[in-house]
């Protein structure tokens, strides 16, 4: 038995569908984001970096961590990456 570290929305399942995003992408930004930046509100944007063919993707993934476990709100892929990456 695996123990859940988030919760997927509805909505998130069929935003990873609709986009072909894999779950093992999520579940890995989520565990090791390789960035948190923040969102909307109190919502935070986990941010990593994903190679699919040739191109590089940034898997953004919009989460509300005010509960006891982060919920994934939406999900979504860019390959604009400079637009989103914040530089340390």
């Amino acid at each position: 038995m695996t123990k859940e570290i988030y919760v997927l929305t509805k909505h998130a399942k069929q935003q990873m569908s609709l986009r072909q995003i894999p779950e093992r992408w999520v579940k890995a930004a989520m565990a090791r984001p390789q960035q948190i930046v923040p969102g909307l509100g109190k919502k935070k944007i986990y941010q990593s970096e994903f190679k699919q063919r040739k191109t590089v993707y940034l898997l953004r993934v919009v989460v509300d961590d005010q509960g006891k476990l982060p919920v994934v709100i939406t999900v979504y892929r860019t390959t604009n990456i400079a637009k989103y990456w914040k530089k340390s």
